[in-house]
């Protein structure tokens, strides 16, 4: 027994001392390589390819160290040093680290003397020697010192240049400049040289201009004066020059283009001046406001009482205007009085009291509806308020009546009318409704009503004007309607709602805002009449009119948008679910967006899958739709067919069990009660349970398997063993293979196992099994 165990503590020993040696000799191998491939650095300080690798290799010991707990026994038995190992790694890392350093000081030692800062150079070298002595390195720090008195001296006349350029004696920094370029030509100096004669260039030319202003050419100066704004454009003084001149000249409306940013008292003065001669009285004062000189404040007493006489001169004009009948001109007058001088309530009165509705009286008095209807809209334009709108509605009514090619003009003017009827404080009077009801509602029914008997008759004579017509008012009255729903909606100016055809036909002369990133900004956008179109369903007809051209705003993207997804949602009504993709791929992102859209493309889809018969198109369809709005019908829809699918692979045996109830899992994710996942769930369950029990049965662990099909939960497992186990006793008592014991003994399995299955009674009773 001793020896037994002797021999094996032997065995062991030595099998540990095989591992120990294989372990030792692979470290030993990379620590070779490693020591191989850093013999072979040639020791230039800007190689460290071959040190890189060396480390790399000791790094490999480092971490074989570590790892292996022989190598860790074998050092503490001191069979070898592990400290040669691993400090091979520092020491090479500090190599490397000084090798870095010198190679960035190197390079930009090399970069300075490029550059010409030998002086900056020489220090940078200097510590690079610290590092390694090199030849080259010494050679370099004898350049550099022997340039370094050269670039002190061309410094030196760099700055003397510097000074003669700011005392604005250019051409002697020029010639102080030149010869030490070329003795010594650094970038600073060259670029120092170009700007002293672009400086000296500007200044002769503006002399030259100057000469030319005294001597009255005023144009040639001028022309002078723009080649050095041509050459540095914020030159202040010139700027200045170029002023005085346009004054002289009587170009004042250009004096304040050339001011313009020009900061300073000489620049305010001027501007004000112009100013004065515009008879901008209130711009002139407030230019001057800022001005400290003393004769500046006397000269603003002198422009309040200039502006006071032409105050009173232009009143005095705007009646004299009005004594002669000359009503447009007292009305132009008033506003530039308006304009000029700010808000007089006693003007303003006269202008909007008085004056416009004469105006106004005097123009309907003339019947001429093509020149009331154009002189009402530019009334409206300049008012903005509801009286305004309702006499350009009244025109544009009177105007379409002679002239059907003016029922655009109706529409628009109409229905921004309508948008407005309950704030109309002329409703009453409208010509063409006697006894008038109360009701609004009514009301704008029966203006509805009007705009589209004028419409109607068009049909038959001009179908394609007819259709435009028809999207026109479309397109107004939907917005009517959502403006209607939805009151803190639409374009509103000094309380107006304006419809989108009054807001693209006076876009230009309307205040400039961004229409906001809401869905209403659609129908102001030029895709209105189309965005309106799928409102209503109208979606052929939406696609034909859209505007063939890229949208820009943020409202144009989104009305863009709105139609590509009715796009999609047309080709899914007529159920061409492919030609469908392309527009709603375009606007994926923004489908939840759109009011009620994943109700509505579940709607379509559950029609288009009526249409499907192909089991392959099914699958298509249904992952697409999924994908799109991920609905719970969308994800049913897909669950089943998917199901289906995998059950088919089953029966082909293109699949395992474990596989098809993976995927099985999978898709009860998209819907846990979907009846088909969920039976195709069973089936496999029963079918895995059914072949575990038959695998004990083949292993002749009967006891197993009858225990495990008896607590089985699912009757198809206890009804298939219990077969199982009467087959096999009919079997063994047919070819009398079985004993009677036996035979006894399978069936009395089964009974445990199904005790009251109706189709093995018989069997159970031949036994005397009750």
């Amino acid at each position: 027994m001793l020896i037994l165990l002797l021999f094996t503590i032997v065995i062991g020993a030595i099998s540990i001392a095989i591992i120990i040696s294989s372990e030792l000799a692979k470290l030993s191998e990379i620590f070779a390589r490693a020591e191989t491939v850093k013999n072979k650095d040639r020791g230039n300080p800007l190689e460290l390819d071959r040190l890189e690798q060396s480390v790399k290799l000791y790094e490999q010991c480092n971490r074989l160290l570590l790892k292996s707990p022989w190598l860790q026994i074998a050092a503490n038995f001191k069979i070898f040093n592990k400290n040669t190992y691993l400090n091979a790694t520092a020491l090479l890392d500090r190599e490397i680290e000084r090798r870095q350093h010198f190679k960035i000081l190197y390079y930009l030692g090399k970069k300075q003397i490029d550059d010409k800062y030998f002086d900056l150079a020489l220090a940078t070298f200097l510590k690079a020697q610290h590092l390694f002595s090199t030849n080259e390195v010494a050679a370099l720090i004898i350049k550099c010192d022997s340039q370094v008195k050269v670039q002190k001296q061309y410094e030196q006349n760099l700055e003397r240049s510097t000074i003669l350029a700011r005392a604005g004696k250019f051409q002697s920094a020029v010639n102080l400049l030149k010869p030490i370029l070329i003795e010594f030509d650094r970038i600073d100096g060259t670029t120092l040289l170009n700007k002293l004669k672009q400086a000296f260039e500007v200044k002769q030319t503006f002399n030259k201009g100057l000469q030319l202003e005294e001597s009255g050419k005023l144009n040639d100066a001028k022309q002078y004066y723009q080649q050095v704004l041509d050459i540095t454009p914020n030159l202040p003084e010139c700027r200045i020059r170029m002023a005085i001149a346009a004054i002289k000249s009587g170009d004042v409306a250009e004096v304040l283009n050339y001011l313009d940013n020009v900061d300073g008292e000489r620049a305010a003065y001027l501007r004000g001046f112009a100013c004065i001669m515009q008879s901008n009285w209130r711009q002139a004062d407030k230019e001057w406001n800022s001005l400290s000189h003393p004769e500046v404040k006397s000269q603003r007493q002198y422009l309040r009482t200039l502006a006071r006489q032409d105050r009173l001169l232009t009143m005095q004009k705007i009646e004299q205007f009005v004594d002669d009948g000359n009503l447009d001109r007292a009305k132009q007058t008033s506003l530039q009085f308006i304009n000029k001088f700010g808000i007089d309530p006693v003007v303003e009165n006269n202008l909007y009291e008085h004056i416009q509705p004469l105006l106004e009286t005097n123009i309907w008095k003339t019947l001429d509806w093509s020149l009331i209807a154009t002189t009402a809209e530019q009334f409206w334009l300049e008012s903005q308020d509801m009286s305004s709108l309702h006499n350009w509605a009244v025109a544009s009514y009177y105007q379409a009546h002679k002239d059907p090619d003016k029922i655009a003009e109706l529409i628009i003017a109409c229905s921004t009318a309508l948008a407005n009827i309950d704030r109309d404080p002329a409703l009453k009077d409208i010509p063409w409704l006697t006894n008038l009801p109360p009701n609004l509602d009514e009301v704008s029914e029966k203006l509805i009503e009007l705009l589209e008997k004028l419409i109607d008759p068009i049909k038959d004579k001009n179908p394609d004007r007819y259709l435009q017509l028809r999207d026109l008012y479309r397109w107004q009255i939907v917005t009517l309607r959502l403006t209607k729903n939805l009151p803190h909606t639409g374009v509103r100016v000094n309380q107006v709602l304006l419809l989108p055809g009054c807001y693209q036909r006076h876009i230009n002369t309307l205040p400039q805002s961004e229409l906001p990133a809401e869905p209403w900004s659609r129908l102001y956008t030029n895709w209105g009449p189309a965005v309106a179109a799928c409102i209503e369903g109208d979606t052929d007809r939406a696609l034909q009119i859209k505007p063939q051209i890229s949208s820009v705003s943020v409202a144009e993207k989104s009305a863009n948008s709105f139609i590509t997804y009715h796009e999609g949602c047309y080709y899914l009504q007529q159920c061409k679910w492919r030609k469908a993709i392309k527009s709603f791929n375009q606007v994926r992102a923004e489908i939840s967006d759109f009011a009620n859209s994943i109700d509505e493309i579940d709607r379509l889809c559950v029609k288009q899958r009526q249409e499907i018969d192909e089991f392959e198109e099914h699958l298509e369809f249904a992952q697409f739709w999924y994908d799109l709005v991920a609905s719970r019908l969308a994800g049913s829809y897909l669950a089943e067919y998917k199901a289906m699918q995998v059950s088919s692979k089953l029966a082909e045996e293109q699949i395992t069990l474990d596989e098809g109830l993976t995927q099985l899992l999978q898709l009860k994710k998209l819907d846990d009660i979907n009846p088909v996942v969920i039976d195709t769930i069973a089936k496999i369950e029963i079918v895995r349970e059914t072949n575990s029990i038959i695998d004990l049965i083949q292993k002749n662990r009967l006891e197993e398997a009858v225990r495990r099909a008896k607590f089985s939960t699912r009757q198809e497992v206890k009804f298939r063993i219990a077969e199982i186990l009467i087959d096999a006793s009919i079997e063994g008592a047919r070819n009398r293979r079985s004993s009677r014991e036996e035979i006894f003994q399978l069936v009395s399995w089964a009974q445990e196992i199904c005790p009251y299955e109706p189709a093995f009674m018989e069997v159970y009773h031949s036994l005397g099994l009750n």
